[in-house]
Parts: C-alpha cells; sequence; structure tokens
C-alpha cells in the first residue's frame, strides 16, 4: 500500500486532536514555520501549496517542501485531499470557512513561537464574504506574544489581543459592494453638501487605503482612507476579545467618525446588511466566528 507524507500528517493530526481532547493543553505547537503558501479557492474547489513547511506539535516533528493538496467544499463540510488520502473536516456552518466562497492568497508566509510572536505577511490576495470580489495588497500581521503561555492550537490567536498590529495598504472595492460602503460614509452629511448626483454616477468609494488596525491590552484602534467625492479618514476604537470557549473573536464599536461626524451607527448597520454568515452584529458589538 502507497503511504504519503499527507498520510503520516493526517496520522499525527488525528493522534493530536485525541491526545488533546484526552488531556486539555498536553498538544502544544512549539514553533511553526511556513514560507511561499498560496491558495487559490473559488466556487467551492480550489489548492493550497506551500514551499516549505515545518512545526513541531507535541512529541511530533513535521518538515515538509514542495506540498500541494486540493480543496473541496460542499453540504456544509470542507475535504482536503492529496494522493491517497484525505482530510474531511465536517460542521463548518457559521465559521469563516462556510462564509469564504472566493480566496487567493500570494506567497504568504507565517512564523509562530509561543514564547517570541505571531509575524504573517503575504504579497496580496483577493476574498469575497459577501457581495463581491475584494482584492488587497501586502498585507502584515504582527503579535507579541506572552511568556509562559501554554502553545495549544488557537493560543497563537490570544497574544494578538495583548500587543498586535494588522496593516494593509489598499483594499480595492468590487462594484456590487460600493454601495454598502456610501452608506457607511454618507458624504453629503459629513460634509454638509448634497452630492446626490456625484453619488449616481461613481455609487461609493473604489479603494481603502492606509488600514492599519492596533490592539493593545484588549483595546483597538483602527484608521483607513478613502476619497469618495472627497477625502476621508475613518476613526474607529474600543473593546477587542477573543473569546475562546466560543471560538470567536468580539469588537465593541465605542466610537466610529469621519472627521468629527459619527457613523458608528452606519457601519454596524452597513456590516449587519452585508449577511456575511460567521458575522453578526449586536448592539454596538461586532461578533466574528472563527
Amino acid at each position: 500500500m502507497k503511504i504519503s507524507i499527507f498520510t503520516i500528517a493526517t496520522v499525527l493530526v488525528y493522534l493530536g486532536w485525541f491526545t488533546s481532547s484526552a488531556n486539555a493543553g498536553s498538544m502544544n505547537f512549539e514553533k511553526v514555520d511556513i514560507r511561499n503558501f498560496t491558495v487559490d479557492y473559488r466556487s467551492g474547489m480550489g489548492t493550497a501549496s506551500f514551499e516549505h513547511l515545518s512545526t513541531k506539535i507535541g512529541d511530533f516533528s513535521l518538515n515538509f517542501s514542495d506540498y500541494q493538496v486540493d480543496l473541496k467544499k460542499e453540504d456544509g463540510k470542507i475535504l482536503f485531499a492529496k494522493e491517497d488520502t484525505s482530510l474531511l473536516v465536517e460542521k463548518i456552518q457559521g465559521s469563516v470557512l462556510d462564509s469564504i466562497s472566493v480566496l487567493a492568497l500570494d506567497n504568504a508566509s507565517l512564523f509562530i513561537d509561543p514564547e517570541v510572536a505571531l509575524k504573517f505577511y503575504m504579497d496580496g490576495g483577493e476574498f469575497e464574504l459577501g457581495n463581491g470580489i475584494q482584492s488587497f495588497g501586502q498585507m502584515s500581521l504582527e503579535c507579541k506574544s506572552e511568556r509562559n503561555r501554554n502553545g495549544d492550537v488557537m493560543s497563537f490567536l490570544r497574544p494578538c489581543f495583548k500587543l498586535g498590529k494588522l496593516s494593509i495598504p489598499y483594499l480595492n472595492i468590487d462594484d456590487l459592494s460600493k454601495s454598502t460602503l456610501a452608506e457607511a460614509f454618507p458624504v453629503s452629511e459629513i460634509e454638509g453638501v448634497d452630492y446626490s448626483e456625484e453619488i449616481k454616477k461613481i455609487k461609493g468609494p473604489d479603494v481603502l487605503k492606509d488600514i492599519n488596525i492596533m490592539v493593545y491590552n484588549n483595546r483597538y484602534n483602527l484608521t483607513l482612507k478613502t476619497k469618495f467625492i472627497v477625502n476621508l479618514k475613518l476613526k474607529m476604537e474600543g473593546k477587542a476579545e477573543y473569546q475562546e470557549e466560543q471560538n470567536r473573536i468580539v469588537f465593541t464599536v465605542e466610537k466610529a467618525k469621519v472627521g468629527w461626524f459619527s457613523v458608528r451607527k452606519k457601519v454596524l448597520k452597513e456590516i449587519q446588511k452585508a449577511g456575511i454568515k460567521n458575522v453578526q452584529v449586536f448592539g454596538y458589538n461586532i461578533i466574528i466566528n472563527l
């Protein structure tokens, strides 16, 4: 019987899940290093590949080079397949995997060390969560780790809420999504000028620029710029919390302003109207199910 590297990796993953279920917290990630990771997923099918992957999980060490797996999503499940072996993830309804219909990542890299940091970079990509396909430029995420934290499967997210920074230079907006942004940026109200004729022609902003999110001790500040007839700058702030037991992130929007004009209710309303499967709005809270 032919046994592929993917077969061995899948067995180790199953062993990891079994061990961590039997002994909570005993199956730890000690380090993860992924280089030149690419994804091309559309219409329920795609591929994921990487140039190099190395990790240590408990007593297991994995090292792969120049590897590719096929992806397929249907009926609330996602299948990862390679040669003679497949890994099926069930019950993804309401999660990030359920929400994404298009995802492309270009030359991404990820480094995780439980006692040092999390660093994630990519040259660019595109995605579809609601209406339209949005493309973005180089993305970077850096999070400083807590000392002596455990290295369980999801613990890499925790330091991002102690000290983390996400930067995206630009996000191109699909024509299908422009009207949603136009509602979130009511330029006529902000400027006190009737721009209704101009809005009919251009529909909404073409691009969001200089997107930066800083998180420190479970509080975040978000800033971004756009041009919608005039130059606008959005500033948001509030609480940011990773709720591990529910496997979700909660952003509380305490302030959202363009200049002196509050757009908090409008931003929350448009996020709710977008109908993204894994995102809900309750009051001033944005809940993102992972």
